[in-house]
């Protein structure tokens, strides 16, 4: 039959054979669904015919050899099949199962703990339960398992709990969907399982490393950048007169207070123009890269925030997501939150998807770009949103120590426009 198939196929033109290899493709999980279904009750009820027949070989064995040895046997295996046919019977929709995840505000690398909560109404001894957790593909990739398995042995129990650990957690949004509970007798005769569907959510937010944003800063003493933050902050309106401090420009000094007090006096601005840090991740990138490129967006936010500075969050993908530059712990929050639950994209889509709007910018703002990718394309379009109130920075992550000639164009382009590069390897 297989070959009268292939032997049609050849006669096919293109699309319809590649319609018949789909079709074929297809097939193969609905008829694994098929044999599942049908296959494992087939296991269930085999096991329950061994069972019978046991009973009966043995008592025969018993009644025919009439020994003490062959009547021993039979009385001390009796309880054990007993047993096993209450257990066949026995009804899994008993149970009552709950997952508890413990471990909360878990960064990338740490180990998760999670317990597993099970609640009967009967007190019927059961000599062997095992647990199966179906983990999800990602947590899968990092730790090289399958499944978690936790065994344990309840006897007359209502209510008792199992804990398994997770290691090495990756960042993420993890769904935890289905557990599996075994129940069997002492010799393995019956075994029953039952699916338990319960879903809960594990956000794993980003490794935080401590850095500044004071590194990108020191460029202005080198003269490299005209430094804003200066130039706004002599603008300002002056909201009070205080004591000359040392340190204090000339240009600060009231002169009218001092000839009044006849002492130093310098003014007090208004803080309205402050400079604030909006960090934007390049998600169009290779996904070995971008867990460090989340890592550094994450390190500096938290950072910012914490020493009272104003952050917010550009996250540049298929559907971009902006948080405007704020001073709080629930703003900390939101863009960790942001950072724990996005993903890498194609890098082929990059030119695509890849839009800077000038509005979405504050007029004081240090606008800083995390990429693994830069073209000249790129920078283009960075410096179309620069304007006299606004410093660029682009953080370069790179696995290659020499740049390709592109490469190379694109830095000096944007070194040319004012735009700070900074590699990271």
């Amino acid at each position: 039959m297989l070959q009268k198939l292939n032997k049609s196929s050849k006669f096919m033109n293109p699309k319809e054979q590649k319609g018949f290899l789909t079709r074929k493709l297809n097939s193969v999980p609905i008829l694994h669904k098929l044999l599942k279904k049908s296959f494992f009750p087939v296991i269930k009820w085999s096991r329950f015919l061994f069972l019978i027949g046991l009973s009966f070989g043995l008592f025969a064995y018993a009644k025919l050899q009439g020994g003490f040895l062959s009547w021993f046997l039979f009385y001390t295996l009796l309880p054990f099949l007993l047993y096993a046919f209450v257990l066949f019977v026995y009804p899994m929709s008993d149970f009552y199962i709950e997952r508890v995840v413990t471990s909360s505000n878990l960064n990338a690398g740490q180990a998760a703990t999670l317990h597993i909560k099970i609640r009967r109404k009967q007190n019927f001894p059961l000599f062997f339960i095992g647990v199966v957790e179906w983990l999800p593909e990602k947590i899968l990739h990092y730790n090289k398992s399958t499944i978690g398995k936790v065994a344990c042995l309840p006897l007359l129990l209502r209510e008792f709990s199992v804990s398994y650990e997770i290691p090495n957690m990756p960042r993420g949004e993890h769904q935890f969907s289905k557990i599996q509970l075994k129940i069997r007798d002492p010799l393995s005769l019956i075994e029953k399982r039952k699916v338990f569907l319960i879903k809960d959510t594990l956000v794993v937010y980003p490794i935080l490393k401590k850095t500044y944003f004071q590194e990108f800063q020191s460029d202005y003493e080198l003269g490299k950048h005209v430094n804003v933050i200066r130039r706004n902050r002599e603008s300002s309106v002056v909201s009070n007169v205080r004591e000359y401090q040392p340190g204090d420009r000339l240009s600060t000094i009231d002169w009218k207070s001092t000839a009044k007090r006849a002492e130093l006096m310098s003014k007090d601005f208004e803080d309205k123009n402050s400079q604030d840090l909006l960090v934007a991740v390049n998600s169009f990138a290779n996904r070995e890269v971008f867990e460090e490129m989340v890592t550094h967006a994450a390190s500096l936010i938290d950072a910012e925030i914490r020493t009272n500075g104003k952050a917010g969050l550009l996250l540049i993908s298929k559907t971009s997501y902006l948080i405007p530059s704020r001073n709080s712990k629930e703003q900390r929050n939101k863009c960790m939150l942001a950072l724990a639950k996005i993903e890498a994209d194609s890098r082929e889509l990059c030119e695509q998807f890849f839009t800077l709007n000038k509005g979405t910018l504050s007029g004081h703002c240090s606008f800083v770009f995390i990429t693994d990718q830069l073209s000249v394309d790129i920078v283009k379009r960075l410096s179309s949103i620069l304007d006299k109130n606004l410093s660029i920075h682009v953080v370069y992550f790179t696995n290659s120590e020499e740049l390709s000639p592109l490469g190379r164009k694109a830095v000096d382009l944007a070194k040319g426009r004012g735009i700070y590069v900074q590699f990271v390897q």
